[in-house]
Order: C-alpha cells, then structure tokens, then sequence
C-alpha cells in the first residue's frame, strides 16, 4: 500500500473520530440544558412569592374591609362599649350601696303602729307571737332586734316578738265591745290553734254603734277547745244585704257548706225523684241573685231517692221549730252512727222559727240538734 492511501485512511480516522466527539459533546450539552431548564422551573414553583411593602398590605386590608370587614369591626366596638358600660354600672352601684337608716324603737307599741313605722323606715318585719303575764296587753310589741336607734341598710329584716296576751282557757265575755279589737285579740291569741274556727261575723241591725258586738257563741267561760266562735255585731241603722246563692243541681253536700257560708234560711222541701232528675239534689230555687236582708227565708226544693230496703245511705230533711230569739244563735247538727263516730252535719246561726237542714247519713244514726252547746232534740233515721 502506497503511502498517501495510508495517509489518507489516517486522515479519514481522525476526522470520523472528531465528528463522533462533536456529537456527543452536543448530545451532553442538550441534556445539561434541559436538566437546567427543568430545575429552573421547579425553583420557579417553590419559590414564594416576594413580599410587597406598607402600602401594598394596607391596600390588601381596605380591600377586605370593604368585602365585610368592617361589620366585624363595628361589632367588636359595640361589644367592648358596653361591657365598659356594665362595668361601671356595677362599680359605682358597689361604691355607693344601699342606703343606711335608723331602727325605731317599737317595743311596748301596738302591732299596728310599729307596722307603720317600720314601713316608713323601708324596713320588714319578722314577726314571733308569745304568751305574756300582762293582761290586756295583746298585741304589744315586746321585744325587737336590732334594737331601736341602730343603723342598718335600708329593707333589711327585723325581728319583733308580740305578746299574745295571757292564755286563755275559757272564752271571755266580749259583749259590749268593738269588733275589730276583738278580732285582733283573738286571732293574736289562736293563730296557730287548728282546733279554734272563726265564723264570718253576722251583722245586725240594732240602735248600738256600729262595730258592737251583741251576741257571742259559745257563751262566756266556756272551755276553749274544738269551738266555732261566732258574734253578732251591730250594723247601727243601715239594714245589711246579702246575694242569694244559686244552689240548684248541688248536691246535699254542696248545700250544707252554702248554709254554713251565706246568712240565709233555706226552707227545704224534699220531693222524691223521677226517672229525668238526679236523687239528693236541688231541683227549683226561689230569689237566685237577688240581695236580700241577712236571715231572709228562700225556698228551695231537693231530690231524694226512692225507698230502698236494701239501701244503707238514708237521704232526708231534718225539720225542728225553734223558739224567736232577740239574736241568731248557734245552731249544731251532729251525726251518731252505728259505729260510735260523732260528725257534724251543719254549723250555722239560725234567729229561731223553722228550721230546716237536709242530710245523708247511714241509717240508724241519731241526728242531734244543739242551740248554744244546748242539746235541744234527736231523731233516729231509719
């Protein structure tokens, strides 16, 4: 082989050689470029944003108090007010407090007055009832605490113990003196008594001033125990009036409590019921809401159920004539059964002339009329 073709093969190589470096330095060159250009956008996506000045953030919060802020803000301000505004209400209502007054002295003072007093001072009583050695002194205050000239906040409770007067055993004789006294002394007296019953005071048309009383059940020294106390008080001139009560459809029950309420004489008449009427109950009645003169007469007319044999409830009106009395007097129906049981049936003030008063008990009890305590009749119903 000649030595250019030699030459020539060297220079063949050489140049085969330098393209195959050219392309494979520009194969790396790509690939370093696209790695550079992948991780700039990477960096890109990482990267945070750049923060902007003052005024930009300002910008910012405009804008959002203009999509709703400022309701939140108005808000928040009118909350803070008005907790500031409660509390400096409770601080100076704190600082000042309550105002201060003086204690009157009340003892050896009627009940009346001291309550007057203590309402002036804009204080409250407490009130405790006792038994004194004193007679006449029913009513007095005879003990309070605090004392009379403390200080102490205004509406503050104090405590007053009032005398009861000396115990009684035996009713006094109350003829001849004002009602409303009496009432004090006795309610002072049996207020927490349950065996002693006040009746509504009768009042009655008579020359005496108005407030006397005329009458009294039970009478004077009778022994204070299981009693329904009654008085007769003068009414002076004035004639007093009364509403009739509708008794109609009541049964016999019913009745009894209106006679004990209302002072009126109920005249019964008992006729025997038809198959459309309800046994022992009032059918007809004269005067219903009329007023009327106290011990008025009002006819009225009761239901009673057919005989029965076999029946052991008996129904009936029981009928007696009492002598014209100057007052009413106390009139006292009692039941005796079978079984020794004592029951009142009716307790009421009655002026005398006819009387009348339905019943239901068993049969062979004893009905017992007493005027005054006075047994005056009994009646076996069978």
């Amino acid at each position: 082989m000649s030595d250019e073709t030699i030459e020539t093969e060297k220079n063949e190589g050489t140049f085969d050689s330098e393209v195959r470096n050219e392309s494979t330095l520009e194969n790396e060159t790509i690939v370093e470029e696209t790695s550079a250009a992948e991780t700039s956008v990477a960096e890109k996506a990482v990267k945070p944003k750049k923060k902007g000045g003052f005024g930009t953030a300002f910008s910012d919060l405009i804008q959002n108090f203009g999509k709703g802020g400022w309701v939140l803000f108005v808000t928040m301000l009118l909350s803070f007010l008005i907790m500031v505004a409660v509390c400096l209400v409770v601080f100076f209502y704190s600082v000042h407090g309550e105002e201060k007054v003086m204690v009157p002295n009340v003892v050896g003072k009627s009940l009346t007055n001291a309550l007057f007093d203590m309402q002036v001072k804009e204080l409250y009583p407490k009130i405790a009832l006792r038994y004194s050695d004193l007679p006449g002194d029913e009513g007095t205050i005879l003990e309070q605490q605090p004392a009379g000239g403390s200080i102490v906040k205004a509406y503050r409770t104090i405590d007053l113990v009032v005398s009861r007067g000396v115990e009684l055993e035996t009713m006094p004789d109350y003829v001849g003196k004002g009602i409303d006294d009496v009432q004090l002394q006795l309610k002072t007296q049996f207020s927490d008594d349950p065996t002693i019953e006040f009746a509504p005071v009768i009042y009655q048309k008579n020359s005496a001033a108005v407030g006397t009383i005329l009458a009294q059940y039970p009478e004077p020294g009778t022994y204070l125990s299981h009693l329904k106390v009654f008085f007769i008080v003068s009414s002076g001139n004035d004639d007093i009036k009364t509403i009739v009560p509708d008794l109609k459809n009541m049964s016999v029950q019913q009745v009894l409590a209106q006679m004990e309420k209302y002072p009126i004489l109920f005249d019964f008449t008992a006729v025997k019921s038809d198959s459309s009427e309800t046994p022992a109950t009032v059918t007809s009645q004269e005067k219903v809401g009329e007023s009327v003169s106290e011990f008025s007469r009002v006819k009225v007319q009761i239901t009673l159920p057919a005989d029965n044999p076999d029946e052991l409830t008996a129904y009936g009106v029981f009928t007696h004539t009492l002598p014209e009395y100057p007052f009413p007097v106390n009139v006292r129906l009692e039941c005796s059964d079978s079984d020794g049981s004592i029951t009142k049936i009716a307790d009421l003030l009655h002026p005398g002339k006819e009387l009348t008063i339905p019943y239901m008990v068993k049969k062979g009890s004893v009905l017992t009329l007493a005027v005054n305590g006075e047994t005056v009749t009994s009646q076996v119903i069978q």
